[in-house]
């Protein structure tokens, strides 16, 4: 089968995209339709964190051959939110212990998403989402044994759901790409893969050090889930506020409640260059901040 397509005897042709993949996963059928092998591969892809305002986005990937889909299944996954913390760290454990499995996470911190989405040439979350989801499962990919081969990904979706899957299908051509709404509750790999990225990101919340860039000052309370929502984490917001710096790099500096913090609590800085600062400015071009600041989102303090 190449590209989802597979002809099987005089059986008709059948298109991954026509597939009907919100019916109840049923992964024998699909072997027979598409011409899967127990030695082939499938992967499923999810993240944990993509709305707080404070805190990382971790992108997870599980991936199995399907021979042994069976023996994931056994270990009980499930959506990781429809899980109780206990539960989660305990397939956890079960997934990174089993030595058929393979997974991978991708953790991008605050800063990171800040530093994309505030660049001179943004990057939004979705594409930021979606560079992340190309690399956990090349990760991966790159991992099945020599003569076996990657047939299908079950992703959980972000943004469109039609520009996604064909951004994947020209990134992982002859991979079947299914890209649904709710993935991690409807295949077991992308359950997996949803598990393995929340439990990694609460833990980097837990681990949270004692004091962070730019303030180096120590934090003050529980951060909470760091959710926009959640009343802790707007306290905490709060508490650590820095006139000038704002907040530490752990909170995400294009979030609203970030940018509201900003312009309600902190100084106004400007940044005045002068003309031998800045050369172009002699020849009357317009005035342009140094690079350096730009790209790292600060200005100069006019007044304090």
């Amino acid at each position: 089968g190449v590209g989802g397509e597979m002809f099987r005897g005089k059986r008709q042709k059948v298109v991954h995209s026509s597939w009907d993949w919100d019916a109840k996963f049923d992964l024998k059928v699909c072997c027979e339709e598409f011409g899967w092998t127990e030695d082939d591969w499938i992967v499923g892809v999810d993240e944990a964190g993509r709305g707080p305002v404070v805190g990382s986005m971790t992108y997870g990937a599980c991936c199995c051959r399907i021979g042994d889909h069976d023996e994931l299944k056994s270990i009980g996954v499930d959506d990781s939110k429809a899980l109780n913390e206990e539960r989660r760290q305990e397939m956890y454990a079960k997934i990174e212990a089993n030595g058929k499995l393979l997974w991978t996470v991708r953790d991008l911190t605050a800063a990171e998403i800040s530093r994309q989405q505030l660049a001179r040439t943004a990057v939004s979350l979705n594409k930021i989402s979606h560079n992340a989801a190309v690399e956990v499962i090349s990760t991966l990919r790159d991992k099945i044994p020599e003569g076996q081969k990657l047939a299908a990904a079950f992703v959980d979706i972000v943004g469109p759901q039609d520009a996604y899957t064909r951004f994947l299908e020209r990134t992982f051509p002859g991979v079947v790409i299914v890209v649904r709404k709710k993935a991690d509750a409807k295949f077991p790999v992308t359950s997996g893969a949803s598990i393995m990225a929340k439990v990694t990101r609460d833990r980097l919340i837990e681990e949270m050090p004692a004091a962070l860039p730019p303030t180096n000052v120590p934090l003050i309370g529980d951060v909470g889930s760091g959710y926009p929502g959640d009343a802790v984490t707007k306290k905490w917001l709060k508490r650590n506020t820095h006139k000038l710096f704002v907040l530490p790099h752990v909170a995400r500096f294009d979030w609203q409640p970030v940018k509201d913090i900003e312009a309600e609590e902190c100084v106004k800085v400007t940044w005045d260059a002068g003309a031998n600062d800045l050369p172009e400015m002699a020849a009357g071009c317009k005035r342009k901040r140094w690079q350096y600041l730009q790209e790292m989102f600060l200005t100069q303090p006019a007044a304090f």
